[in-house]
């Protein structure tokens, strides 16, 4: 590349029927000054691409950082979510297992209760049985009593209808309702 002073200091050798020397040398002197500011500005722009190079350089780097960034957040996110979805099965696995047990114990305590209810049902039954039996012999002893012609009464003892009546204790009476039990 020429520099700007090789132009203005070049000679030329005289021929004749030359050029002018005097238009050679003004000319000579605006295209070195022309080529002088655009050498300074090549110059310049030549300083300002090395440092762009030189920031590219770094934003280069800088893309390879944040694209490793990017790269690393979303194997951390991926594994987040997955984590996340694990946990969140592990629970629903335990509600569900907690549910299944509480059904569980719901339909055991349910069967406990029909049995039980059940057993009162029997025992209810039983006991208006007995009952009836009970009412059923005292009607057929009413029964009796108010058959008995006034001549046969006369030769009993007087006593009273519930002395004569086969009523039970109390605790006879427990043992006929609740005996089965």
């Amino acid at each position: 590349m020429i520099e700007p002073s090789s132009i203005n200091k070049k000679e030329f050798s005289l021929a004749l029927k030359g050029y002018n020397r005097k238009e050679v040398r003004d000319f000579l002197e605006t295209v070195t000054s022309s080529y002088k500011k655009l050498w300074i500005e090549n110059q310049k722009l030549t300083e300002k691409v090395k440092i762009l190079q030189e920031k590219l350089k770094v934003y280069q780097l800088k893309d390879k950082d944040i694209d490793n960034l990017i790269s690393i957040a979303r194997e951390n996110a991926n594994k987040i979510v997955e984590e996340g979805q694990e946990k969140a099965d592990f629970i629903i696995k335990q509600a569900e297992i907690k549910a299944n047990r509480i059904v569980e114990e719901g339909k055991k305590k349910f069967e406990q209760i029909k049995k039980e209810v059940d057993k009162l049902c029997s025992q209810k039954k039983n006991l208006i049985t007995r009952l009836k039996n009970l009412l059923d012999s005292q009607m057929e002893i009413l029964k009796f009593y108010e058959e008995e012609t006034p001549s046969s009464s006369n030769n009993r003892k007087t006593t009273s209808f519930f002395s004569l009546s086969p009523l039970p204790s109390s605790d006879e009476f427990k043992k006929i309702v609740f005996e089965d039990e």
